[in-house]
């Protein structure tokens, strides 16, 4: 009985391995201080650190300065049950725009015992993001400031936008 269940056990460990190190997403299990007690192989893959290199240091050693304040860092565990933006620190320096959610782990007592965090690569879809807005700055700039009266009609004929010289005209 003993060692079926010990084989059960086994056999659940190597599925949740199997998931762990091949998930895209980075997982992150922290202690309640938020120091790393268990880091996915994804953090290799994404921000160049092997596991060993991350246990027992505080995951917020790995977040720009400028994202947490000293306070955040206090109650890491407790603030990151909400999907937040970081910018977490490649091993070569650079520093990748990471989307991370959390969930506090308790015991039967209700005790914390630390939490789990799921962060993904955000860095792609952030750049594509700024430059879109720069895009439209300039088309709304160029529209604005043309000496030529311009509109813009949607296919129903509703007027979306208008710049000052058309409304002169």
């Amino acid at each position: 009985n003993r060692r079926i269940s010990e084989a059960k056990l086994r056999t659940s460990e190597e599925k949740l391995r199997l998931i762990t190190d091949n998930i895209g997403d980075i997982v992150t299990q922290t202690d309640p201080h938020g120091r790393i007690i268990y880091a996915s192989p994804s953090w290799k893959n994404i921000l160049g650190y092997k596991t060993e290199e991350m246990l027992q240091k505080p995951i917020y050693d790995f977040i720009h300065p400028e994202d947490l304040t000293e306070k955040q860092k206090k109650n890491f565990v407790l603030q990151r049950t909400e999907l937040t933006e970081f910018r977490y620190k490649h091993k070569n320096g650079n520093y990748l725009w990471m989307e991370s959610q959390g969930k506090i782990l308790y015991d039967k007592t209700g005790k914390i015992l630390g939490a789990v965090f799921t962060s993904r690569d955000i860095s792609e879809r952030k750049k594509a993001s700024k430059a879109l807005r720069m895009s439209e700055n300039r088309f709304r700039s160029l529209t604005q400031n043309s000496p030529t009266g311009i509109l813009f009609v949607e296919m129903n004929g509703t007027i979306i936008e208008i710049n000052e010289k058309m409304a002169q005209i």
